[in-house]
């Protein structure tokens, strides 16, 4: 683990290999940064986020404090602290293997754009 080395994360889902988000640093502290739509089937349905239990385990490996999701959509910018991610998450398997979701309720809405920040750095959590 480098704590300034930025990096995509990518996993293996039943259906195929995706990219679910990115460690990057912001304003001196680590973040996991991802850009979501209100179509997927996570929040149109059951109206939560979800990550898979190994990148959560990644997150807090990276020292990672802060879960932040850009809705495409909404071209809002949501956040949630890793802890609070744990500690409400509840799961499920939806179709995609099990996941840890939270409620969209507990994620706080802020005042950031979308980050467009380009990573070379890749790491599989599978």
């Amino acid at each position: 683990m480098n704590e300034m080395v930025e990096k995509a994360i990518y996993i293996q889902t039943p259906r195929k290999l995706k990219t679910c988000g990115k460690i990057i640093n912001l304003n001196g502290k680590r973040i996991f940064y991802r850009e979501v739509r209100s179509k997927e089937f996570s929040v149109k349905k059951i109206n939560s986020y979800g990550l898979q239990p190994d990148v959560v385990s990644t997150l807090y490996d990276e020292n990672v404090k802060w879960i932040y999701h850009y809705n495409l959509d909404e071209k809002r910018m949501y956040r949630i602290s890793l802890d609070d991610f744990n500690d409400k998450s509840q799961k499920e398997d939806i179709g995609d293997g099990e996941e840890m979701y939270v409620r969209k309720k507990y994620f706080k809405p802020i005042e950031m754009n979308r980050v467009n920040k380009w990573t070379n750095n890749v790491e599989f959590v599978i």
